[in-house]
C-alpha cells in the first residue's frame, strides 16, 4: 500500500459483504484517503478502499446488541465515490466513533466542514526522559476508552510546566492511536521515545473546581448514577460552599483531591474527611437558568422520550418561538440535569413522562456534607 505512517489507526469492528455480522479488524487510514484493514496490526490487509469524496454518515447506536453485534454499537456507514458499495463499521464507544468520523471526513473532503462535532480537549505532553508517564489508566465498568485514574509525580511534574491531564479524563487517542482497549493503550504508550511530545485527545471538557468548606461543612449531598463513571450532585445547600465553587445540581464530579470517584459513600467520605480545600473534578459545564412559565403553565421546551436518555437527564428537543425557554437563550441538545422541586409541582405539563427523572442509589442517610 504505502510507507508513510498512518494518520489514525485502532480497533473497529467491520461487516462483510455477504456476511451481516461484525468482527473485529485493525484499521489504518492514510493521508492520501487510503483506509486499509487487517485482521491484527502488522498482519497482511484484507482490504482498502480511497475515501477520496466518500459519503460518511451516522448509524442509529445499538441499544440491544446482539451476538452478531460483538461489542461494537456506533456505526458508520462510509459510501466510497468509485463503487456504490455501503462499508457498514462500528466503534465501542461514542468518542471513538467521532475521532473516526473526524478523521475520514477530512480524508474524504480536502475542504472539510466537520459534521460530527468536536470529541473534546487535546492535550499535548512529553515522555519524561525517564519513560515513566506517571499516569494509571483503567477501563471502569461503563466508560470508554481508557480513563485517567491516578497521576503520579512525573506527570504532576509535567503538569506543572504544561497544564493538562485531569484524573477522571477518558483518552480517547495517543497521538495517531484509538485507544479501544487497555492493551492498544500500554503498546500505543509504550512506543512513544522518552523526552518526545504526544498528543492526547480526550473524551471531554472536564474542569476543576476549588471549594473550601464552610464550619467544616459544605452543604453537598451526592448520589450515585443509573450509569457512567463518577457520582452525580443530588442537591446543594443555599449559600453553602459547593453553591459558592460554582457547583450545580446534576454535575458529574469524577475526582476528588486526585483520587478517582468508585462510589457515592466514599466520595462523601472523602469529602467530609478533607480539612477545608476540596479540589473537585467535574465533567462539562453547567448552568442554571430561572424561566417563567407562561399564562397556560408552560415553559415551551419539549424532551426526548427514550428511557435509556432519561438515565442521564432528559435532552431538550423542542423549544417553541417567542416562549420563555426561547428567550433565555435554549436551544436542542442540551441535557436537563435536575428536576423541579416537588413543591412547585411539574413545569412542564405538556411533555412526557420521562421528564419524572429519579436519582437513584442516593444515600438520605448521609445527609449534606
Amino acid at each position: 500500500m504505502t510507507s508513510v505512517p498512518p494518520v489514525l489507526r485502532g480497533e473497529l469492528f467491520k461487516s462483510g459483504e455477504n456476511n451481516p455480522a461484525f468482527k473485529l479488524r485493525w484499521f489504518e487510514l492514510f493521508a492520501d484517503g487510503m483506509l486499509v484493514w487487517s485482521e491484527q496490526p502488522g498482519s497482511a490487509a484484507k482490504g482498502s478502499f480511497l475515501l477520496r469524496d466518500a459519503i460518511i454518515g451516522f448509524e442509529t447506536p445499538v441499544l440491544k446488541p446482539t451476538k452478531s453485534d460483538s461489542e461494537g454499537r456506533f456505526g458508520l456507514r462510509v459510501t466510497p465515490a468509485t463503487s456504490g458499495r455501503h462499508y457498514m463499521l462500528r466503534a465501542s464507544s461514542e468518542e471513538e466513533r467521532r475521532v473516526w468520523a473526524e478523521a475520514m471526513d477530512a480524508a474524504a473532503h480536502l475542504v472539510s466542514a466537520y459534521r460530527f462535532g468536536g470529541v473534546g480537549r487535546v492535550v499535548k505532553m512529553t515522555k519524561p526522559p525517564s519513560g515513566r508517564l506517571g499516569i494509571d489508566l483503567g477501563s471502569p465498568p461503563g466508560t470508554a476508552c481508557v480513563t485517567v485514574i491516578k497521576l503520579g509525580t512525573e506527570a504532576t511534574a509535567v503538569q506543572s510546566r504544561q497544564p493538562g491531564l485531569l484524573v477522571g479524563d477518558v483518552i480517547v487517542a495517543v497521538d495517531s492511536t484509538v485507544l479501544r482497549t487497555m492493551a492498544i493503550a500500554d503498546n500505543a504508550f509504550g512506543r512513544i521515545v522518552p523526552s518526545s511530545t504526544m498528543t492526547l485527545r480526550l473524551a471531554g471538557w472536564n474542569r476543576e473546581l476549588r471549594m473550601i468548606k464552610q464550619g467544616g461543612v459544605s452543604g453537598l449531598t451526592l448520589c450515585a448514577p443509573s450509569a457512567g463513571t463518577g457520582v452525580l450532585v443530588y442537591s446543594i445547600a443555599p449559600h453553602s460552599a459547593a453553591a459558592v465553587a460554582g457547583l450545580n445540581v446534576g454535575d458529574r464530579v469524577l475526582a476528588i483531591n486526585s483520587v478517582h470517584c468508585a462510589g457515592h459513600e466514599q466520595a462523601s467520605d472523602q469529602i467530609r474527611s478533607a480539612l477545608q480545600e476540596v479540589r473537585l473534578i467535574v465533567s462539562g459545564v453547567t448552568v442554571g437558568i430561572s424561566l417563567r412559565k407562561d399564562t397556560n403553565g408552560r415553559i415551551g421546551l419539549g424532551f426526548a422520550k427514550s428511557s435509556r436518555l432519561a438515565e442521564q437527564g432528559a435532552v431538550i428537543t423542542d423549544v417553541l418561538t417567542r416562549s420563555a425557554a426561547a428567550h433565555a437563550g435554549l436551544r436542542n441538545g442540551p441535557r436537563l440535569r435536575q428536576d423541579p422541586p416537588p413543591a412547585l409541582g411539574p413545569m412542564w405539563p405538556s411533555c412526557s413522562p420521562v421528564l419524572g427523572l429519579k436519582w437513584p442509589s442516593c444515600s438520605p442517610a448521609l445527609g449534606p456534607m
